[in-house]
């Protein structure tokens, strides 16, 4: 059984999972499950290789960094198609936190990491995880590493939760009660031969020879949480193949996948510059 599949399966304990992982103290919504977004597969890999190649970061002893970021998601004003833009800032954070672990790896410098990113860091023998989403009340989405639950990589946004209540939240993201979570993959077979190389061009080649490893199979690749009319909804983040794998499934239950808005992919600088990017494999 597919991961998809058994999400729909045991919808009533993943809506209670996402309940548990997303209620605030201020105000909670029941969710209900939607049907999947479909991402292209295209977009997809753009997303997933920006993040092998701009976010995972090699760590002094051979360990792994990886990072969680966030960034806004704006619609594009003549085809009304939305475009994923990475924040600088916060891939920034996650690029600070390898420089400082790798020039000094001391308690001290945890405490100085952690400070400055105004979030804990995860840090064992292999691993170090640093979450760069500290403003993440002005981005449309976040990318969250991945969880044995995929449920898990779900928050509570208690500014979203706050506006919905009739309070006048400012922010700078685009999307109006909306959010997007996306997950990436602990792909520690790909990682580390990636990291192996030690410049871009080469690391570049080498994902674009294995392909086929960039989006692992059977992923989800995140959600899509909308609230509307006091009711939180969430869409699962499929891609078109994965989509296609399990057609017969959607259509026994009457689940019918809709295309996602998301077609395109960049870097924002601040809130209103975003340079758009082609496909790193063509």
């Amino acid at each position: 059984m597919s991961k998809i599949i058994e999400l729909y399966e045991n919808s009533d304990e993943a809506v209670l999972h996402a309940y548990k992982n997303m209620q605030s103290t201020s105000q909670s919504f029941i969710p209900q499950l939607n049907a999947p977004e479909v991402l292209k597969d295209s977009l997809l890999e753009t997303i997933l290789t920006f993040n092998y190649l701009w976010i995972v970061q090699k760590r002094h002893d051979k360990g792994i960094i990886l990072g969680e970021v966030g960034g806004i998601i704006p619609t594009k004003k003549d085809t009304g198609k939305r475009v994923i833009a990475f924040a600088e800032r916060s891939v920034a954070k996650i690029n600070y936190v390898a420089l400082k672990l790798n020039s000094s790896p001391n308690e001290s410098i945890l405490s100085e990491i952690e400070k400055t990113l105004e979030r804990k860091i995860i840090n064992d023998d292999f691993l170090t995880i640093a979450d760069g989403t500290s403003n993440f009340m002005h981005y449309d989405f976040t990318a969250r590493i991945e969880k044995d639950n995929i449920l898990d990589i779900l928050r509570p946004d208690p500014y979203l939760l706050l506006s919905k209540q009739g309070y006048t939240v400012v922010t700078d993201n685009h999307l109006d009660s909306e959010k997007y979570v996306f997950n990436l993959p602990k792909n520690f077979a790909l990682l580390e031969k990636i990291l192996s190389y030690d410049n871009y061009d080469s690391k570049l080649n080498f994902i674009r020879q294995n392909r086929s490893m960039i989006v692992p199979s059977d992923f989800i690749a995140g959600f899509n949480v909308l609230y509307k009319d006091d009711a939180l909804f969430l869409s699962p983040l499929i891609s078109e193949s994965e989509s296609e794998k399990n057609k017969e499934y959607f259509k026994s239950k009457g689940i019918s996948p809709k295309p996602s808005l998301i077609e395109e992919f960049g870097i924002a600088y601040g809130t209103d510059r975003i340079s758009l990017l082609k496909n790193f494999l063509d």
